[in-house]
């Protein structure tokens, strides 16, 4: 039993989850983590990475077959061989996940198979504390000093629909298919239902996206939205705005027009569900030690401990924004809290959020439905794509660069952008107003040229009337 004692243990192994580990180890912890299926958790294995890995096939498909463009013949009409690409996006996750398996050894991680549940008062821990392990073929007990817990989400259900990953799928059965429908609906035009309408419309797929609110992308800019909108139905993509699903049957999906009540019968092959996630609080003992939750989450205070000073939760877990270097963020905090540091507190208007769709959108700052309700005086500055040399080089000139700012002050409130590789442009921003940079401080860095980046610079100047291209 003297070797199951740890100064913490991490329930989960995704990317909080063994980043929390991995951090902990460092900062000289002797720490367990334990997973009940693969380590890298959704992110890695059914979420972030695979569906970039398609997104990526899926944009060279496009490339490829429209090389005659740029001026590259050849003979032979493209062929899609998408067992291959569905293949080489497993070997991306399979090398991820060998990395992760590495990183474990090399921080002397002691890792545990199986399913983690807390236990209340026992011998092992009188006060409470200790985690009961079922590895199937035996069980473990694991004193830790501190636990974290980070088991993750799942994909939400509909009350009228029931997902049976044959027609009717979560996207984690999305990504299981081997062969592509010739048609999809997809409930829910949020980030994951617009990344899986981009990808799959360039494999050739017919796309309907029905989305109950008014715009896709519901917290992003309307600005981005509309944008985005008007691409995907420039490519083919069916787009319903408030409206709503109410029923599903015999390859058939039937939709309620929010407005007047029409009914319509779209006849589809498969339908895929994306309606957000929900908590997996569930099953991890949190009742025996009158841990707080409900059906957003477990309740944390600034720090991550939950009610029990002991135990800290991060990640999709928690009520919050759902995103992996959120997770990563949160359980470092946590640590540092409980290794008795005072660790700088996440500020949620730094939280750089992307979509990886084409074109791709990233934001940063105050929500914009935020910054109406402030009633404060603004300048608003924007760079667009269609006067870039490097955005005209690559074809993918619709698309800006946005920088809302404060007029009293400066301080910018928000920068959003949709275009080229935004996803990375973002990371400038993020610098910026972590730095609390300014439009001026901004527009004074000395940008390359040709870049996409030269967006950002013409934005800023545009708030003082000095942008050279506009």
């Amino acid at each position: 039993m003297s070797n199951n004692n740890f100064d913490l243990a991490v329930i989960g192994g995704g990317i909080g989850g063994y980043s929390t580990a991995i951090y902990a180890a460092k900062k000289g912890l002797k720490v367990a983590l334990i997973e009940q299926s693969e380590l890298g958790g959704t992110c890695l294995n059914k979420g972030c990475i695979p569906t970039k890995a398609l997104l990526k096939s899926s944009e060279n498909y496009q490339l490829i077959k429209n090389a005659s463009d740029w001026g590259v013949e050849g003979t032979g009409e493209v062929q899609l061989n998408y067992l291959t690409v569905h293949n080489q996006m497993e070997q991306v996750v399979n090398q991820l996940r060998s990395g992760v398996t590495f990183l474990m050894k090399k921080n002397q991680i002691s890792v545990f198979n199986g399913t983690g549940r807390i236990q209340g008062s026992s011998i092992f821990s009188p006060n409470g504390g200790a985690i009961a392990v079922d590895m199937g073929d035996k069980d473990e007990m694991i004193v830790p000093k501190n636990i974290v817990i980070a088991t993750g989400s799942r994909p939400k259900n509909l009350p009228n629909i029931v997902i049976d990953e044959t027609n009717i799928l979560s996207s984690d059965g999305l990504l299981q298919l081997t062969e592509l429908p010739k048609s999809l609906a997809i409930i829910g035009g949020g980030v994951i239902g617009v990344e899986m309408a981009s990808l799959l419309n360039n494999f050739g797929v017919a796309v309907t996206i029905i989305e109950y609110g008014n715009q896709l992308l519901p917290n992003e800019h309307p600005k981005l939205a509309k944008l985005l909108k008007k691409q995907f139905e420039q490519r083919g993509i069916n787009i319903y705005l408030s409206a709503e699903v109410t029923a599903v049957s015999n390859n058939q999906v039937e939709i309620t027009k929010g407005e007047t009540g029409e009914k319509i019968n779209l006849p589809v092959e498969k339908v895929l569900v994306s309606v957000g996630r929900c908590a997996n609080v569930e099953d991890v003992g949190l009742e025996s030690m009158s841990i707080r939750h409900d059906q957003k989450g477990i309740q944390v205070n600034q720090y991550y401990q939950t009610s029990q000073p002991t135990i800290y939760a991060i990640g999709d877990v928690i009520p919050g924004i759902q995103l992996a270097h959120v997770a990563v963020r949160e359980g470092q905090i946590a640590v540092d809290h409980l290794l008795g540091k005072n660790p700088k507190l996440l500020d949620e208007k730094l939280i750089p959020k992307c979509v990886y769709t084409q074109p791709e959108l990233a934001s940063i700052g105050v929500p914009y439905a935020q910054i109406k309700k402030m009633k404060k005086d603004t300048l608003t500055g924007t760079g667009r794509f269609m006067a870039n040399g490097k955005a005209l080089i690559e074809r993918e000139t619709e698309g800006f660069v946005e920088i809302i700012a404060e007029k009293e002050t400066e301080d910018i409130l928000y920068i959003g952008m949709i275009g080229p590789h935004v996803t990375e442009l973002i990371a400038e921003a993020s610098l910026g107003m972590n730095m609390d940079g300014s439009p001026e401080e901004f527009m004074d860095a000395i940008h390359p040229h040709p870049s996409l980046s030269e967006s950002m610079v013409e934005a800023a100047a545009d708030i003082y009337n000095l942008s050279i291209n506009q």
